[in-house]
């Protein structure tokens, strides 16, 4: 139970006073349905405003790693909640976490780098808001993963660069966000992006080389700042030379 002082503490140590509420009752949870209850809570809490680094520390300190794992792989969803609106769930959650650099070079974040990878091309309904939701904080915990000392390499052994790929190949939700983070992993790591997925990297470069053929505005331009950063260490393929 919360004691009389603790609005006066939370408003003193700046606190967001509903959040620390929700938090309060993941804390006191007796089992999963509440603690899933107050889970949602604090999730939509954490999307509603900015966190600093401290409330970001307190929120894992108080949800850990163990229920967003669950969340990621369970396969019993409640009566009336489609699986993935739980995966959704532990994906805003690492996403949040991922905002620390620390956690996102944690060991119980980079072993959910080929799960997450999976996510970026699943299909499902392309307006759903709650796929798109997970898009987003996927795009993000791997954005985050790749800003860290070993991070471009736990993505490429993860699959992420071939996940990428499929994902811009597919131009679906999402899909400018895979570009970008592709052209990342190629700054940091181009011999191995392309050791690990040198055919789907090649089907990138035709794809871009046939947008750049067919192009008649600025964004031939744009292509013509990209088309370099995906030339295969080998031999470019012979449709991407009559393209250029």
């Amino acid at each position: 139970m919360a004691s009389d002082c603790e609005p006066a503490l939370n408003q003193a140590e700046g606190r967001n006073p509903t959040l620390e509420r929700y938090l309060g009752a993941l804390r006191e949870a007796k089992n999963d349905s509440e603690q899933f209850a107050a889970l949602l809570l604090v999730t939509k809490a954490v999307k509603a405003g900015d966190i600093d680094a401290k409330t970001r520390r307190r929120i894992f300190d108080a949800v850990g790693f163990t229920f967003p794992n669950r969340l990621l792989t369970t396969k019993e969803a409640p009566d009336g909640c489609p699986d993935h609106v739980l995966r959704a769930l532990g994906v805003a959650l690492l996403a949040c976490f991922c905002s620390d650099p620390e956690l996102a070079a944690h060991p119980q974040v980079l072993n959910k780098i080929p799960i997450l990878s999976t996510f970026l091309t699943a299909r499902g309904d392309p307006d759903d808001a709650a796929r798109r939701s997970m898009i987003d904080d996927t795009y993000q915990c791997l954005t985050a993963v790749a800003g860290t000392p070993r991070g471009p390499r736990h993505l490429i052994a993860g699959g992420t660069v071939s996940a990428l790929c499929q994902a811009y190949l597919g131009h679906g939700y999402g899909f400018d966000q895979a570009l970008a983070l592709l052209v990342g992993l190629l700054a940091a790591a181009e011999t191995q992006c392309w050791k690990e997925a040198e055919p789907d990297l090649l089907a990138v470069l035709r794809g871009l080389s046939e947008d750049f053929q067919k192009a008649e505005d600025a964004s031939k331009f744009e292509l013509c700042q990209l088309l370099p950063l995906f030339l295969p260490p080998t031999t470019v393929p012979p449709e991407c030379y009559r393209d250029l």
